[in-house]
Protein backbone atom coordinates (compact mmCIF):
# COMPACT_ATOMS: atom_id res chain seq x y z
CA UNK A 1 0.00 0.00 0.00
CA UNK A 2 1.08 3.78 -0.98
CA UNK A 3 2.81 5.27 1.86
CA UNK A 4 3.17 2.49 4.49
CA UNK A 5 6.83 3.16 3.77
CA UNK A 6 6.34 6.85 5.37
CA UNK A 7 5.29 5.81 8.54
CA UNK A 8 8.81 4.17 9.84
CA UNK A 9 10.13 8.04 9.90
CA UNK A 10 10.23 10.14 12.91
CA UNK A 11 7.15 11.79 13.70
CA UNK A 12 4.71 10.24 10.87
CA UNK A 13 2.68 7.13 12.56
CA UNK A 14 2.35 9.82 16.16
CA UNK A 15 0.85 12.19 13.05
CA UNK A 16 -1.11 10.10 11.70
CA UNK A 17 -3.10 8.75 14.83
CA UNK A 18 -3.32 12.27 16.18
CA UNK A 19 -5.37 13.83 13.41
CA UNK A 20 -7.18 10.58 13.12
CA UNK A 21 -8.06 10.97 16.39
CA UNK A 22 -8.58 14.96 16.62
CA UNK A 23 -9.32 15.79 13.21
CA UNK A 24 -8.00 19.00 11.38
CA UNK A 25 -4.74 20.37 13.25
CA UNK A 26 -2.39 22.94 12.32
CA UNK A 27 1.22 23.25 12.09
CA UNK A 28 2.18 24.36 15.55
CA UNK A 29 -0.36 22.09 17.64
CA UNK A 30 1.33 19.31 15.63
CA UNK A 31 5.22 20.57 16.93
CA UNK A 32 5.11 18.23 20.31
CA UNK A 33 5.20 14.88 17.76
CA UNK A 34 8.62 15.51 16.31
CA UNK A 35 12.21 17.37 17.83
CA UNK A 36 12.39 20.20 15.55
CA UNK A 37 10.19 21.90 13.15
CA UNK A 38 11.86 21.46 10.22
CA UNK A 39 11.54 17.46 10.46
CA UNK A 40 7.89 18.19 11.15
CA UNK A 41 7.71 20.12 8.12
CA UNK A 42 8.94 17.08 6.04
CA UNK A 43 6.99 14.65 7.73
CA UNK A 44 4.13 16.61 6.58
CA UNK A 45 5.40 17.07 3.14
CA UNK A 46 6.09 13.05 2.86
CA UNK A 47 2.66 12.18 4.17
CA UNK A 48 1.02 14.88 2.07
CA UNK A 49 2.74 13.52 -1.11
CA UNK A 50 1.36 10.19 -0.36
CA UNK A 51 -2.04 10.82 -0.15
CA UNK A 52 -2.04 10.27 3.62
CA UNK A 53 -2.95 13.80 4.77
CA UNK A 54 -4.40 16.89 3.09
CA UNK A 55 -4.17 20.63 4.20
CA UNK A 56 -6.85 22.96 3.46
CA UNK A 57 -5.25 26.31 4.46
CA UNK A 58 -3.54 25.91 7.79
CA UNK A 59 -5.25 23.16 8.64
CA UNK A 60 -4.02 19.26 8.26
CA UNK A 61 -6.66 16.46 7.88
CA UNK A 62 -6.05 12.28 7.68
CA UNK A 63 -7.52 10.89 3.96
CA UNK A 64 -9.33 7.89 3.80
CA UNK A 65 -5.85 6.46 2.14
CA UNK A 66 -4.12 7.88 5.60
CA UNK A 67 -6.85 5.76 7.73
CA UNK A 68 -5.97 3.05 5.45
CA UNK A 69 -2.55 2.88 6.42
CA UNK A 70 -3.31 3.63 9.91
CA UNK A 71 -5.20 0.94 10.25
CA UNK A 72 -2.53 -1.14 8.60
CA UNK A 73 0.16 0.19 10.69
CA UNK A 74 -1.71 -0.77 13.96
CA UNK A 75 -1.94 -4.26 12.70
CA UNK A 76 1.61 -4.30 11.87
CA UNK A 77 2.83 -3.56 15.41
CA UNK A 78 0.71 -6.45 16.96
CA UNK A 79 3.39 -8.42 15.13
CA UNK A 80 5.45 -10.36 17.93
CA UNK A 81 8.33 -12.18 16.81
CA UNK A 82 7.35 -12.15 13.14
CA UNK A 83 4.31 -14.05 14.32
CA UNK A 84 1.13 -12.10 13.48
CA UNK A 85 -1.32 -11.80 16.53
CA UNK A 86 -4.60 -10.45 15.59
CA UNK A 87 -5.17 -6.93 16.17
CA UNK A 88 -7.79 -6.26 19.63
CA UNK A 89 -11.12 -4.88 18.30
CA UNK A 90 -11.43 -2.01 20.40
CA UNK A 91 -15.75 -1.38 20.42
CA UNK A 92 -18.02 1.28 21.47
CA UNK A 93 -15.66 4.04 21.38
CA UNK A 94 -18.18 6.44 19.61
CA UNK A 95 -20.32 6.47 22.45
CA UNK A 96 -17.73 8.09 24.39
CA UNK A 97 -18.71 12.05 25.09
CA UNK A 98 -15.40 13.80 25.33
CA UNK A 99 -14.08 13.18 21.70
CA UNK A 100 -10.51 14.06 22.40
CA UNK A 101 -10.12 11.00 24.78
CA UNK A 102 -11.33 8.14 22.67
CA UNK A 103 -8.08 7.60 21.09
CA UNK A 104 -6.38 7.89 24.40
CA UNK A 105 -9.18 5.01 25.44
CA UNK A 106 -8.31 2.75 22.48
CA UNK A 107 -4.69 3.48 23.01
CA UNK A 108 -4.91 2.12 26.26
CA UNK A 109 -6.98 -0.81 25.95
CA UNK A 110 -4.48 -2.16 22.90
CA UNK A 111 -1.25 -1.14 25.83
CA UNK A 112 -3.60 -3.52 28.05
CA UNK A 113 -3.72 -6.27 25.84
CA UNK A 114 0.02 -5.92 25.38
CA UNK A 115 0.90 -5.79 28.71
CA UNK A 116 -1.71 -8.93 29.50
CA UNK A 117 -1.65 -10.50 26.31
CA UNK A 118 -4.60 -13.53 26.44
CA UNK A 119 -5.42 -12.70 30.13
CA UNK A 120 -7.10 -9.73 29.26
CA UNK A 121 -10.90 -9.91 29.53
CA UNK A 122 -12.49 -7.02 29.92
CA UNK A 123 -12.28 -3.16 30.20
CA UNK A 124 -15.13 -1.22 30.68
CA UNK A 125 -16.12 2.72 30.61
CA UNK A 126 -18.41 3.99 33.04
CA UNK A 127 -19.59 6.95 35.55
CA UNK A 128 -20.12 10.62 33.85
CA UNK A 129 -18.05 9.67 30.49
CA UNK A 130 -20.34 6.72 29.84
CA UNK A 131 -23.41 8.57 30.84
CA UNK A 132 -22.60 11.48 28.50
CA UNK A 133 -22.22 14.15 30.90
CA UNK A 134 -18.46 14.45 31.20
CA UNK A 135 -16.64 17.55 30.58
CA UNK A 136 -12.67 17.72 29.24
CA UNK A 137 -10.81 17.62 32.46
CA UNK A 138 -13.42 17.58 34.73
CA UNK A 139 -12.99 14.18 36.73
CA UNK A 140 -11.48 10.76 36.03
CA UNK A 141 -12.00 8.86 33.43
CA UNK A 142 -13.86 5.03 35.63
CA UNK A 143 -12.16 2.45 33.91
CA UNK A 144 -13.36 -1.13 34.96
CA UNK A 145 -10.16 -4.01 34.37
CA UNK A 146 -10.98 -7.56 34.77
CA UNK A 147 -7.58 -9.75 34.39
CA UNK A 148 -7.57 -13.70 34.31
CA UNK A 149 -5.85 -14.71 37.60
CA UNK A 150 -4.94 -11.60 38.77
CA UNK A 151 -3.37 -12.51 42.38
CA UNK A 152 -2.04 -9.51 42.88
CA UNK A 153 -3.17 -7.09 46.19
CA UNK A 154 -4.93 -4.40 44.90
CA UNK A 155 -2.38 -2.13 45.26
CA UNK A 156 -0.10 -3.71 43.52
CA UNK A 157 -2.78 -4.08 40.55
CA UNK A 158 -3.06 -0.45 40.52
CA UNK A 159 0.51 0.22 40.60
CA UNK A 160 0.63 -2.43 37.39
CA UNK A 161 -2.06 -0.57 35.48
CA UNK A 162 0.02 3.05 36.48
CA UNK A 163 3.05 1.38 34.73
CA UNK A 164 0.63 0.70 32.01
CA UNK A 165 -0.73 4.36 31.29
CA UNK A 166 2.75 5.57 32.00
CA UNK A 167 3.88 3.91 28.89
CA UNK A 168 0.85 5.06 26.63
CA UNK A 169 1.51 8.70 27.90
CA UNK A 170 5.09 8.37 26.22
CA UNK A 171 3.57 8.53 23.30
CA UNK A 172 2.20 11.27 20.64
CA UNK A 173 -0.72 11.57 21.45
CA UNK A 174 -0.22 12.23 24.77
CA UNK A 175 2.25 15.12 24.17
CA UNK A 176 -0.37 16.28 21.61
CA UNK A 177 -3.18 16.61 24.32
CA UNK A 178 -1.12 17.98 26.69
CA UNK A 179 0.00 20.84 24.71
CA UNK A 180 -3.91 21.23 24.05
CA UNK A 181 -4.30 21.47 27.82
CA UNK A 182 -6.10 18.00 27.96
CA UNK A 183 -5.11 15.56 30.54
CA UNK A 184 -7.13 12.50 30.51
CA UNK A 185 -7.02 11.16 33.90
CA UNK A 186 -8.08 7.28 34.29
CA UNK A 187 -9.36 6.24 37.83
CA UNK A 188 -9.14 2.07 37.66
CA UNK A 189 -10.92 -0.42 39.01
CA UNK A 190 -8.94 -3.60 39.10
CA UNK A 191 -10.78 -7.06 39.29
CA UNK A 192 -9.81 -10.84 38.52
CA UNK A 193 -12.13 -12.49 36.27
CA UNK A 194 -12.94 -14.51 39.87
CA UNK A 195 -13.85 -11.67 41.67
CA UNK A 196 -15.92 -10.32 38.82
CA UNK A 197 -17.84 -13.27 38.30
CA UNK A 198 -19.31 -11.67 41.96
CA UNK A 199 -22.02 -9.02 42.52
CA UNK A 200 -19.87 -5.59 42.70
CA UNK A 201 -21.90 -2.47 44.23
CA UNK A 202 -20.19 -0.37 41.10
CA UNK A 203 -22.31 -2.72 39.07
CA UNK A 204 -25.02 -0.71 39.62
CA UNK A 205 -23.49 2.39 37.58
CA UNK A 206 -23.12 0.11 34.60
CA UNK A 207 -26.25 -1.66 33.84
CA UNK A 208 -28.08 1.00 32.10
CA UNK A 209 -24.75 3.36 31.27
CA UNK A 210 -21.51 1.41 30.27
CA UNK A 211 -19.33 1.47 27.54
CA UNK A 212 -17.39 -1.94 26.79
CA UNK A 213 -14.19 -1.25 25.25
CA UNK A 214 -13.16 -5.06 25.22
CA UNK A 215 -14.85 -8.21 25.99
CA UNK A 216 -13.62 -11.32 25.61
CA UNK A 217 -16.00 -13.92 24.84
CA UNK A 218 -18.74 -11.43 26.28
CA UNK A 219 -17.89 -11.98 29.92
CA UNK A 220 -18.69 -9.05 31.43
CA UNK A 221 -21.81 -8.32 28.69
CA UNK A 222 -22.58 -11.91 30.30
CA UNK A 223 -22.69 -10.19 33.61
CA UNK A 224 -24.72 -7.35 32.84
CA UNK A 225 -27.39 -9.43 31.32
CA UNK A 226 -28.20 -11.58 34.60
CA UNK A 227 -27.68 -8.61 36.76
CA UNK A 228 -30.67 -7.21 34.62
CA UNK A 229 -32.54 -10.09 35.25
CA UNK A 230 -32.06 -10.50 38.95
CA UNK A 231 -33.07 -6.88 39.22
CA UNK A 232 -36.50 -7.50 36.96
CA UNK A 233 -37.17 -10.15 39.88
CA UNK A 234 -36.49 -8.20 42.77
CA UNK A 235 -38.78 -4.95 41.33
CA UNK A 236 -35.66 -2.83 41.47
CA UNK A 237 -35.92 0.64 39.93
CA UNK A 238 -33.30 3.68 39.57
CA UNK A 239 -34.54 6.68 41.18
CA UNK A 240 -32.99 10.04 39.09
CA UNK A 241 -32.87 13.18 41.30
CA UNK A 242 -33.11 16.50 39.24
CA UNK A 243 -29.40 17.23 39.48
CA UNK A 244 -28.05 14.02 37.61
CA UNK A 245 -27.49 11.83 40.68
CA UNK A 246 -29.74 8.82 41.04
CA UNK A 247 -29.86 6.01 44.22
CA UNK A 248 -31.95 2.08 43.63
CA UNK A 249 -34.80 0.92 45.22
CA UNK A 250 -33.31 -2.83 44.84
CA UNK A 251 -36.66 -4.22 46.65
CA UNK A 252 -39.69 -1.78 46.93
CA UNK A 253 -41.81 -4.03 49.35
CA UNK A 254 -38.85 -5.43 51.28
CA UNK A 255 -39.67 -6.62 54.65
CA UNK A 256 -38.25 -5.54 57.80
CA UNK A 257 -35.10 -8.51 58.56
CA UNK A 258 -35.73 -9.94 55.09
CA UNK A 259 -32.32 -10.60 53.36
CA UNK A 260 -31.56 -9.22 49.99
CA UNK A 261 -29.03 -11.21 47.38
CA UNK A 262 -28.37 -9.43 44.18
Amino acid sequence: MAGIEVLSREGALDILSCLGAAGGLGFSELKPLTKTAKTLSSRLKELSEAGLIAKDRRVYTITESGRDVLKLARELESMIGGVAKSPIRVDQLSRVCVEAYREYLRGYVEALSRHFGGRLVSVVVFGSVARGRARVNEGDIDVLVIVEDWRAEAWERLEELAGVEEELRKGGLSRLLAKRGIWPVLQNYPLSREEAGVFQRIYLDMVFEAIVLYDLDGFFESLMDRLRRRLAELGSRRVQLPDGSWYWVLKPDLKFGEDVTI
